[in-house]
């Protein structure tokens, strides 16, 4: 065995009794940042700091700044962001060269397909070009593909009959009874997790070096390039292909124009009630107000946005009398814009009415995204960028906007500006307990104002007692918790409670 192989061996089976030693019946915290630390570290260490791209440094800084939210606030938000930019990062170290994040997302995914065959190949087999192991990978195919279909509909038909899946219950019950007087102290659960980790250390060790999505990749550029056909040079097929994309700038100036001026009605109403004369006459008519018309105009925008993709897609980018076109798809940009504020400013009322909620965070977040994406497809349009520029450049910016709603703590923002802020009779208190243990002190402190509010058909409702429920099971929890699942926030509210305790 080759010391290369050693070292890989060492590295899977560190890797996967640390993810043991840290995660074992624990949260996520700062287990969290330490175990993600160290797939940076072997990361660097198999590619090579030198040889590391701008996109593995960003993802890497997008890692420890997530991993470092998870262990200062632990939201969910953090959370989730965390494990999407360890994707990211693991996509660049597949293929450093990539220029877009959705790229090296495919690329990590990819991966994640591949780690099979990569263990077989790299630990059990000398080349990719050995034959017996070429005969064999056929045959872990043929085996694997129906176990894979067998287990599809094993699990369709447990979900889809009571019958069936009771008597799998028994079944299996009696299969883990049989093992558990064989290993009695054997834990099935550990060995997955073991299994687990190995597995995620495995996509970074034995990672592919293929270059399928760089090569997909490099067929795209930022700048548009006139098409010409072979044939162009016989009159006939050019006047035929002059004629045929003059008729398409006909119709999508036709398009565009009548879009414009139906736009146009919509934005003057829009102006009119939303902006300067909005009353708030009861809760039917502002949630329709939001919940429908939001969703409908941001399917609008994205639309609008689509069909100016279609248009300015190839040659009439270079049509000569394609400047009315231009103007008027640049109009159809601004009024977007315009259909983007009316709709930041119903879903404004409905946070002033009603409070903050996580939906309503997301929609400010998504349509900062969408004016993001109307000034580059501003750009696409005048400057003759492609849809690849369009999509590489979003994708960042969609990314950069994810790791900045990771640094905050959404849970603490939401329950102290509804305490605050929301009318009473429109306090969602039910909502409030569902948030993380770390609001309950906040919500704990403002007990007064429990009893006032309201469940989710607005009828009045008493709730100390199930935040009385939600401290103690926070306080149980917590004290069966390691250092390892430590995090600020819940420290800070065990802390709260303990000192209440001693009072």
């Amino acid at each position: 065995m080759t010391r290369t192989k050693i070292i890989k061996i060492v590295l899977l089976l560190t890797g996967g009794i640390l993810f043991n030693l840290l995660f074992w019946e624990e949260n996520m915290g700062i287990n969290l940042l330490l175990f993600s630390t160290f797939l940076i570290a072997i990361g660097l260490m198999t590619q090579g700091i030198l040889f590391a791209s701008k996109g593995i440094w960003v993802s890497i800084a997008g890692v420890l700044l997530t991993g470092i939210m998870v262990v200062y606030h632990h939201s969910l938000a953090a959370r989730i962001i965390h494990i999407i930019s360890l994707i990211v990062f693991t996509g660049f170290l597949c293929e450093p060269q990539l220029k877009a994040v959705f790229n090296a997302i495919l690329a990590s995914l990819l991966n994640v397909i591949d780690l099979p065959k990569h263990v077989t190949l790299e630990l059990f087999q000398g080349g990719s070009n050995n034959v017996k192991f070429q005969r064999r990978w056929r045959w872990i195919k043929l085996i694997v593909i129906p176990i894979a279909a067998f287990w599809l509909f094993y699990i369709i038909f447990y979900a889809s009959n009571p019958v069936f899946s009771e008597l799998s219950d028994r079944f299996w019950g009696s299969i883990g009874d049989f093992f558990m007087t064989i290993f009695k102290d054997f834990s099935l659960f550990w060995m997955i997790q073991f299994i687990v980790g190995m597995s995620i250390v495995g996509l970074i060790v034995l990672r592919s070096k293929s270059n399928r999505v760089q090569l997909l990749e490099d067929k795209f550029g930022d700048t548009i390039v006139r098409r010409r056909s072979k044939k162009e040079s016989i009159f006939r097929l050019r006047k035929l292909t002059m004629i045929s994309l003059l008729n398409e700038y006909k119709s999508a100036l036709l398009l565009v124009g009548s879009i414009n001026a139906l736009l146009l009605v919509v934005n003057a109403i829009d102006i009119h009630w939303i902006w300067f004369n909005f009353e708030y006459n009861g809760t039917a008519n502002l949630s329709q107000l939001v919940h429908e018309g939001t969703y409908l105009l941001i399917l609008s925008i994205l639309l609008s946005m689509g069909i100016l993709l279609y248009f300015f897609r190839r040659n009439i980018n270079f049509l000569p009398e394609n400047i009315w076109l231009r103007r008027l798809s640049n109009a159809w940009i601004i009024q977007n814009a315009i259909l983007m504020i009316s709709v930041v400013i119903r879903n404004y009322h409905y946070m002033y009415h009603f409070g903050l909620a996580y939906k309503r965070i997301g929609v400010m977040f998504f349509l900062t995204a969408v004016i993001i994406g109307l000034i580059t497809l501003y750009i696409k349009i005048n400057k003759k960028k492609t849809s690849f520029y369009l999509l590489r450049v979003n994708s960042w910016a969609v990314y950069f906007l994810l790791l900045i709603l990771s640094s905050v703590n959404w849970d603490m923002v939401i329950v102290r500006h509804n305490i605050e802020y929301t009318h009473e009779k429109n306090l969602d208190v039910s909502f409030l307990l569902s948030l993380s243990d770390k609001t309950l002190p906040v919500i704990h402190k403002n007990r007064a104002k429990l009893n006032l509010g309201r469940d989710h058909n607005y009828r009045p409702i008493t709730y100390e007692q199930q935040l009385d429920d939600r401290i103690e099971d926070f306080n149980r929890m917590y004290k069966n918790l390691s250092w390892k699942s430590w995090n600020y926030h819940d420290q800070k509210a065990h802390q709260f409670f303990t000192s209440l305790d001693k009072n």
